[in-house]
């Protein structure tokens, strides 16, 4: 049995890597003071992910396609079931335009709050393989993952997205999922993410 106590913050269950990616769902206020925080539980958490069953499919999995833009300009944007999310301002992890690494760790993160106009919120955080910390992002199209390993430079990406909308639901790319995680760099080296991806609900 699965016994980690009440991991939320705010009302919010906390998912992902013990950094940037274990985000919380809060107000953009609240979010702002919090963010630092969200770097609790991760192990414990991730033994408590399951699998949401389904009736759709052989493999009894559920999946969504996920779509999102995070610019250089600090606007982040997220299309997944029929919602649209955006924001301005709210990118975290690293430093703009050319996505420097912000961390000293063996992988590299960035994420952001999302809102709808009807109110609901939530956070999409992408967790690179590798170190970045003092330099921009590496550039190209990378595998997806549900756990990215660390210590690699060989471009794995895991990409996680956490909303009110969906309460006790993790969306998560799986390994070798279909679709793309890209970084493209701009004339002046700004960065910009692309994700085109296959997401594996889940629950928390």
């Amino acid at each position: 049995m699965c016994n980690i106590g009440d991991p939320r913050i705010g009302g919010s269950s906390l998912t992902g890597r013990p950094a940037v990616a274990d985000l919380f769902i809060v107000s953009r206020d609240n979010y702002m003071k919090k963010f630092i925080v969200a770097s609790i539980a991760f192990a414990s958490l991730t033994a408590c992910v399951k699998v949401l069953p389904t009736d759709t499919g052989d493999s009894g999995v559920e999946t969504v396609q996920l779509r999102a833009t995070i610019t250089p300009d600090n606007h982040c944007t997220v299309d997944i079931q029929g919602k649209t999310y955006s924001s301005v301002g709210q990118v975290r992890g690293a430093t703009l335009p050319s996505f420097v690494g912000a961390t000293n760790e063996a992988y590299h993160e960035v994420a952001c709050w999302v809102g709808n106009i009807d109110g609901s919120d939530g956070n999409i955080a992408v967790s690179f393989s590798g170190n970045s910390f003092g330099k921009p992002f590496a550039v190209g199209t990378f595998l997806q993952r549900f756990e990215a390993p660390a210590a690699t430079d060989d471009k794995f990406a895991t990409v996680t997205f956490q909303g009110s909308a969906f309460p006790g639901r993790l969306f998560r790319t799986d390994d070798n999922g279909a679709g793309t995680v890209v970084v493209e760099s701009g004339a002046n080296g700004e960065r910009t993410i692309r994700i085109d991806v296959i997401a594996t609900k889940l629950f928390l």
